[in-house]
C-alpha cells in the first residue's frame, strides 16, 4: 500500500531568508509559560485586549526553519531561561519589606544573548501575521532588530531593557502576553513567567521619570539589575483588572485566582 505523503510547509524563514520547510515557532517560547504542560493560559490580544485559552501560547508556522529557530534563536531563549527560571535566587544581593534586589555582574551573563532573547520575541511578533500580535509593529526597526540578532550591528541605545520580578508562587505569574503601553513613542511591555519587563525602543525618548527612578537598573553589559516586590505585583494586578473587568469570563478566572492574595 502506498503511504499517504505528509504535507510539507515549505516557504522563506524570515531569519536566514532561505526557502526551507518551516515550523510551529512559538513567538512567547512556552518555557516561559509556567507550568505551561498542565495549565491553560489567557492569551492576550495586544490590539483588542480579547483573550482566549491556550496551552502553550501563540505560535506562527509560517516565520521560521527549524535551524533558526532551534539552533541560532535557542541560544537567546537558554540564557534567558537561565538566569530568569534557574539562577535568579543565587544573585539576591539586598532585601528590605519584602523587596529584593537581584544584582549579576558581566561574569554572571551572557549580555549579548540575553539582550538578544528579548529583541527576538518582540521581533517575532512583529513579524508574525498571528492576531494576537497585531498590534505589535516594529516598522523601521524591525530591520534593524533582525541584524543586532544576526550580529552585523549592536546599537546599544536602542532596544533598552528594563526588568521587574514579581514574588514567586503567585498566580498572577501565570499571565503571559506582550502589549505596547501608552508611554512616549514606542514602549512594550512583555510579562512572563513572574516578570514584568519594559522595552523601549530607543533610548532619547524614555521618560525622565523613569530615568530619574530606574535609570541604574537598565540592562547593561556590566550589570543585571531585577526588582523583585509584592507592592509592583499588586498594582498589576490592579492595573488587569481595570483592563479587563469587562471581560466576563477572563475576569471571574482572574478573580477567583486572585481572591485570595487580597487583591480584587
Amino acid at each position: 500500500m502506498k503511504e499517504k505523503s505528509v504535507k510539507q510547509n515549505i516557504g522563506i524563514c524570515k531569519f536566514c531568508g532561505k526557502e526551507k520547510k518551516l515550523i510551529k515557532a512559538h513567538i512567547i517560547p512556552r518555557h516561559f509559560h509556567l507550568n505551561y504542560e498542565n495549565e491553560t493560559y489567557a492569551a492576550i490580544n495586544s490590539k483588542t485586549g480579547n483573550w482566549k485559552p491556550c496551552k502553550t501560547g501563540t505560535y506562527d508556522k509560517n516565520i521560521l526553519c527549524a535551524d533558526c529557530d532551534g539552533t541560532i534563536i535557542k541560544r537567546f531563549e537558554d540564557e534567558a531561561y537561565r538566569i530568569l527560571l534557574n539562577d535568579i535566587y543565587n544573585f539576591a544581593e539586598y532585601k528590605y519589606n519584602q523587596n529584593i534586589l537581584y544584582h549579576l555582574t558581566e561574569k554572571d551573563f551572557d549580555y549579548m544573548l540575553f539582550r538578544k532573547f528579548f529583541i527576538s520575541v518582540l521581533w517575532r511578533a512583529s513579524i508574525s501575521k498571528a492576531e494576537d500580535f497585531s498590534n505589535i509593529n516594529l516598522g523601521p526597526y524591525e530591520d534593524i532588530a533582525l541584524k543586532i540578532l544576526e550580529n552585523d550591528i549592536e546599537k546599544d541605545n536602542l532596544f533598552k531593557i528594563l526588568i521587574f520580578k514579581f514574588p514567586r508562587n503567585m498566580d498572577n505569574n501565570s499571565i503571559v502576553y506582550l502589549s505596547k503601553i501608552k508611554i512616549k513613542h514606542e514602549t512594550y511591555c512583555l510579562c512572563m513567567a513572574g516578570y514584568y519587563i519594559y522595552i523601549f525602543i530607543n533610548e532619547k525618548n524614555i521618560p525622565f521619570d523613569v530615568i530619574k527612578y530606574y535609570g541604574e537598573f537598565f540592562l547593561r553589559k556590566e550589570n543585571l539589575y531585577i526588582l523583585e516586590s509584592p507592592i509592583f505585583y499588586q498594582k498589576h494586578c490592579e492595573h488587569l483588572n481595570t483592563i479587563w473587568a469587562s471581560s466576563g469570563k477572563l475576569y471571574s478566572y482572574l478573580k477567583k485566582k486572585f481572591e485570595k492574595y487580597g487583591h480584587i
